[in-house]
């Protein structure tokens, strides 16, 4: 009689004490003799056999769904499974979440209706949604108010923005004149004006709910390296030369002079030639405005590239016949750091004042004072919180904000809980 051979499904159960699960006339066909090999085989004669545990534990539950005593529990579970597996398929994991996300008072009257069966818990882990995040959306819901701009009760969510403070966001981050400004400045403009006074924390939350987000340009970011960073003004000046086409075809070299404290552009020109002369002009105003009292005994680093415009005899020997002490040093020679401080400006002029617009040669010299007023004077720098760079090299003292936006945070309760409501809240 040739010998029976059993697959390896079969001893696992008899091994683990799971052959429950097998049909019985299977087990009745097999020897007694060879079941009780099956299951008292040595496990540690096999490679892995650490991991039977984990095994052990995982069919102890599969012989449980498979029990004929929950046959109806475990045709409701599979079809609950094969539902959420075939829409995943269909929109995938993300786009799942996305829209439960996106219904969430539908979601959430689902989940109120069916809880007494399954549990709170137990459904949302189905549909992959923290309870905490649960226990937020049905909050919301409760407070849905069509009224509000973020669609909250203003009585009961009291700490909101007012009607009037979501319409000055709106009214700023549409505003043309604030078009090129980065969101942080016109957050800062809109706090010291006291329209909108709030952390930048929050005036970014806000921008989410009310869809003024701004587009970003992706860009693949190097990661930061530590750069020069003075202790007050003056101390560390930036120079550079950058060159800009018009329309009509015309290449300008712009030259400027930059504090590395404050960021504030100190001087400029700009030319149609590349020139040590104009680049030593500019030089000698920033020296001449800064230092015009008392210029003796006064020192400064001046960082440049290596360009033929700033390392010629004509700097060189202005430098050695200044009364300010004046340390020229070549970055990336001199010293291990770039010159990216002044190249973050030009960045910011091109990208955000003359690339949005048409400008044409006869133009460009207004173009270029516009822009030096409007960052040195207007725009509140993203390194100075609401400060602009001409403040901060002027030391101007700043307001003590925090104090600001705890009133205004006092007096937002105030003006929510007098909102007049149609809705019974």
């Amino acid at each position: 009689m040739k010998q029976k051979s059993y697959h390896t499904s079969i001893k696992t159960c008899y091994a683990l004490g799971l052959e429950e699960i097998l049909p019985e006339s299977l087990r009745e066909d097999i020897p007694r003799s060879t079941s009780h090999y099956w299951k008292s085989e040595q496990e540690t004669k096999y490679v892995g056999h650490e991991f039977a545990a984990r095994v052990s534990k995982n069919l102890d539950q599969t012989s449980i769904i498979l029990n004929d005593r929950v046959k109806h529990e475990r045709a409701l579970f599979v079809a609950f499974c094969r539902i959420k597996l075939t829409i995943i398929n269909f929109i995938g994991r993300r786009s799942f979440t996305k829209l439960l996300q996106s219904n969430k008072p539908q979601v959430v009257s689902m989940v109120e209706k069916v809880k007494p069966l399954f549990g709170t818990n137990t459904i949302c882990k189905f549909l992959n949604i923290e309870p905490k995040t649960y226990s937020v959306w049905k909050v919301k819901t409760a407070l849905h108010c069509p009224l509000s701009k973020i669609n909250l009760c203003f009585k009961k969510v009291s700490h909101q923005i007012t009607s009037s403070e979501v319409m000055s966001i709106q009214k700023f981050m549409t505003d043309p004149r604030y078009m090129h400004w980065p969101t942080a400045s016109v957050w800062a403009l809109a706090t010291r004006t006291g329209e909108v006074v709030m952390s930048r924390a929050s005036w970014y939350k806000y921008l989410s709910l009310l869809d003024l987000k701004r587009r970003k340009v992706s860009r693949r970011y190097k990661p930061k390296k530590k750069g020069i960073k003075a202790d007050q003004p003056n101390e560390i000046w930036h120079a550079d030369v950058s060159v800009y086409k018009t329309l009509d075809h015309v290449k300008y070299y712009i030259y400027t002079v930059v504090d590395n404290y404050s960021r504030m552009i100190l001087s400029w020109d700009i030319s149609t030639k590349l020139s040590a002369q104009i680049r030593l002009k500019s030089i000698q105003r920033a020296i001449e405005e800064q230092f015009n009292i008392d210029p003796k005994g006064k020192s400064i680093d001046l960082i440049v590239d290596g360009g033929s415009e700033n390392n010629n005899g004509i700097i060189h020997e202005f430098i050695q016949n200044n009364k300010v002490s004046i340390n020229k040093k070549i970055a990336l020679k001199d010293i291990i750091q770039s010159n990216s401080l002044v190249e973050a400006t030009y960045k910011i002029m091109k990208y955000k004042y003359f690339y949005n617009r048409q400008i044409v040669s006869n133009a460009m010299i207004q173009e270029m004072e516009f822009f030096v007023d409007d960052y040195n004077n207007i725009r509140p720098h993203y390194s100075h919180h609401y400060l602009t760079p001409y403040e901060v090299h002027k030391k101007r003292n700043p307001l003590d904000y925090k104090k600001i936006i705890k009133q205004a945070i006092k007096d937002r309760v105030v003006s929510n809980r007098e909102q007049s409501c149609s809705i019974d809240c």
